[in-house]
């Protein structure tokens, strides 16, 4: 399916059951576009289901992309998932478990002194 076609469907998708305020299908967007590389926003995206369902929740920004970073590098796309973790670390500059996952994947990426730069700032973070 062409990227456009895939776009609609996906903005149907959304249209469709967002107001049912039903936040799966933010997740869903989110995960797509994340691992397209262009479009929508995923963090915007998952923001929206966040608000549809405060309860189910952090509200963190930086968990938002923590998340994504991790189904990118699930679905092996390391150098996007690393991406994704080092916006994560950015935007939450107390929390080390960015830092953390940014070494794994930089290890399983095959750039062992880039995770071990990584894995030390998560130590430096966790520290504090």
């Amino acid at each position: 399916m062409p990227d456009e076609e895939a776009d609609e469907a996906i903005a149907e998708m959304v249209r469709a059951w967002a107001p049912k305020r039903d936040p799966w299908i933010y997740s869903v967007a989110a995960h797509y576009y994340a691992r397209r590389g262009e479009g929508a926003d995923p963090a915007a995206l998952w923001a929206k289901g966040a608000k549809a369902d405060p309860l189910n929740s952090t509200g963190s920004v930086g968990y938002i992309w923590a998340f994504l970073a991790g189904h990118l590098c699930d679905s092996g796309e390391l150098e996007k998932g690393l991406e994704f973790c080092l916006k994560a670390a950015e935007l939450e500059p107390e929390w080390a478990e960015p830092w953390q996952t940014a070494g794994e994947v930089a290890d399983a990426a095959g750039q062992p002194e880039r995770a071990a730069e990584y894995h030390q700032r998560a130590v430096e973070v966790g520290s504090r």
